[in-house]
Protein backbone atom coordinates (compact mmCIF):
# COMPACT_ATOMS: atom_id res chain seq x y z
CA UNK A 1 0.00 0.00 0.00
CA UNK A 2 2.85 2.39 0.84
CA UNK A 3 4.54 1.70 -2.50
CA UNK A 4 1.33 2.55 -4.38
CA UNK A 5 0.92 5.80 -2.46
CA UNK A 6 4.54 6.74 -3.15
CA UNK A 7 4.12 5.97 -6.83
CA UNK A 8 0.96 8.10 -7.05
CA UNK A 9 2.78 10.99 -5.39
CA UNK A 10 5.71 10.73 -7.78
CA UNK A 11 3.61 10.37 -10.93
CA UNK A 12 0.73 12.78 -10.26
CA UNK A 13 1.40 15.23 -7.44
CA UNK A 14 5.05 16.21 -8.06
CA UNK A 15 4.65 17.06 -11.78
CA UNK A 16 1.44 18.98 -11.06
CA UNK A 17 3.22 20.93 -8.31
CA UNK A 18 6.13 21.70 -10.61
CA UNK A 19 3.81 22.97 -13.37
CA UNK A 20 1.90 25.11 -10.87
CA UNK A 21 5.14 26.60 -9.53
CA UNK A 22 6.31 27.47 -13.06
CA UNK A 23 2.96 29.10 -13.85
CA UNK A 24 3.20 31.22 -10.69
CA UNK A 25 6.72 32.34 -11.58
CA UNK A 26 5.63 33.22 -15.13
CA UNK A 27 2.68 35.22 -13.80
CA UNK A 28 4.86 37.14 -11.33
CA UNK A 29 7.36 37.94 -14.10
CA UNK A 30 4.57 39.17 -16.38
CA UNK A 31 3.11 41.39 -13.64
CA UNK A 32 6.55 42.91 -12.97
CA UNK A 33 7.02 43.62 -16.68
CA UNK A 34 3.59 45.25 -16.90
CA UNK A 35 4.37 47.44 -13.86
CA UNK A 36 7.66 48.56 -15.44
CA UNK A 37 5.92 49.41 -18.72
CA UNK A 38 3.16 51.30 -16.90
CA UNK A 39 5.75 53.39 -15.02
CA UNK A 40 7.59 54.12 -18.26
CA UNK A 41 4.36 55.30 -19.90
CA UNK A 42 3.57 57.57 -16.94
CA UNK A 43 7.02 59.20 -17.04
CA UNK A 44 6.93 59.53 -20.84
CA UNK A 45 3.47 61.15 -20.73
CA UNK A 46 4.55 63.61 -18.02
CA UNK A 47 7.61 64.72 -20.01
CA UNK A 48 5.65 64.73 -23.28
CA UNK A 49 3.00 67.05 -21.80
CA UNK A 50 5.62 69.73 -21.19
CA UNK A 51 8.32 69.21 -23.83
CA UNK A 52 6.67 67.13 -26.54
CA UNK A 53 7.99 63.86 -27.90
CA UNK A 54 11.65 64.78 -27.76
CA UNK A 55 12.81 62.60 -24.84
CA UNK A 56 12.41 58.87 -24.42
CA UNK A 57 12.86 57.74 -20.80
CA UNK A 58 13.67 54.12 -20.05
CA UNK A 59 12.34 52.89 -16.70
CA UNK A 60 13.83 49.83 -15.05
CA UNK A 61 13.57 48.23 -11.66
CA UNK A 62 16.81 48.89 -9.82
CA UNK A 63 18.59 46.63 -7.40
CA UNK A 64 17.08 46.65 -3.95
CA UNK A 65 13.51 47.35 -5.13
CA UNK A 66 14.11 50.95 -6.22
CA UNK A 67 13.36 52.37 -9.66
CA UNK A 68 15.75 53.84 -12.24
CA UNK A 69 14.83 56.31 -15.01
CA UNK A 70 17.39 56.87 -17.79
CA UNK A 71 16.97 59.72 -20.26
CA UNK A 72 19.31 60.73 -23.09
CA UNK A 73 19.09 64.51 -23.48
CA UNK A 74 21.28 67.57 -23.99
CA UNK A 75 22.63 68.69 -20.61
CA UNK A 76 23.53 72.26 -21.54
CA UNK A 77 20.20 73.82 -20.47
CA UNK A 78 20.04 73.73 -16.67
CA UNK A 79 16.37 74.75 -16.49
CA UNK A 80 15.31 71.95 -18.82
CA UNK A 81 17.43 69.39 -16.97
CA UNK A 82 15.95 70.42 -13.63
CA UNK A 83 12.41 70.34 -14.97
CA UNK A 84 12.86 66.89 -16.54
CA UNK A 85 14.18 65.50 -13.23
CA UNK A 86 11.26 67.10 -11.36
CA UNK A 87 8.74 65.73 -13.87
CA UNK A 88 10.21 62.23 -13.73
CA UNK A 89 10.23 62.25 -9.93
CA UNK A 90 6.66 63.57 -9.66
CA UNK A 91 5.35 61.08 -12.22
CA UNK A 92 7.01 58.14 -10.46
CA UNK A 93 5.71 59.42 -7.11
CA UNK A 94 2.14 59.45 -8.50
CA UNK A 95 2.53 55.99 -10.03
CA UNK A 96 4.25 54.50 -6.96
CA UNK A 97 3.06 56.32 -3.78
CA UNK A 98 5.36 54.28 -1.51
CA UNK A 99 8.42 54.91 -3.66
CA UNK A 100 11.47 53.84 -1.64
CA UNK A 101 14.14 55.18 -3.98
CA UNK A 102 14.44 56.59 -7.46
CA UNK A 103 17.55 57.11 -9.56
CA UNK A 104 17.23 59.54 -12.47
CA UNK A 105 20.17 59.27 -14.87
CA UNK A 106 20.54 61.85 -17.61
CA UNK A 107 23.03 61.17 -20.42
CA UNK A 108 24.14 63.28 -23.32
CA UNK A 109 23.07 61.78 -26.62
CA UNK A 110 25.98 60.09 -28.37
CA UNK A 111 25.94 58.33 -31.73
CA UNK A 112 25.48 54.93 -30.08
CA UNK A 113 22.58 56.00 -27.79
CA UNK A 114 21.12 58.95 -29.69
CA UNK A 115 17.62 57.48 -29.88
CA UNK A 116 17.78 56.01 -26.32
CA UNK A 117 15.19 53.39 -27.10
CA UNK A 118 15.23 49.71 -26.20
CA UNK A 119 16.87 47.42 -28.70
CA UNK A 120 14.67 45.09 -30.73
CA UNK A 121 15.38 42.21 -28.35
CA UNK A 122 14.11 44.20 -25.33
CA UNK A 123 17.50 45.01 -23.81
CA UNK A 124 18.40 48.64 -23.24
CA UNK A 125 21.43 50.12 -24.89
CA UNK A 126 23.90 51.67 -22.47
CA UNK A 127 25.79 54.80 -23.33
CA UNK A 128 29.50 54.59 -23.96
CA UNK A 129 31.18 57.82 -23.10
CA UNK A 130 29.39 61.13 -22.98
CA UNK A 131 28.48 63.21 -19.98
CA UNK A 132 26.30 61.69 -17.25
CA UNK A 133 24.29 63.33 -14.49
CA UNK A 134 22.68 61.10 -11.89
CA UNK A 135 20.11 62.19 -9.35
CA UNK A 136 19.02 59.89 -6.55
CA UNK A 137 15.76 60.57 -4.81
CA UNK A 138 14.67 59.00 -1.55
CA UNK A 139 11.41 58.96 0.33
CA UNK A 140 12.34 62.35 1.80
CA UNK A 141 13.06 64.00 -1.57
CA UNK A 142 10.60 66.56 -2.91
CA UNK A 143 9.72 67.44 -6.47
CA UNK A 144 7.83 70.49 -7.64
Amino acid sequence: MLIILGTVLMVVVLPATAVLALLLVAEATQRARERRIARQVVVTDAIDAEFGLVLAPVVTRGRGRGWRVEIAMPLDEAAMVGRVVALAHAAMRRAEPRLASLDVVLRTPTPDNADATPAADGRHRRARGGEVIAWTGTSTSRAS
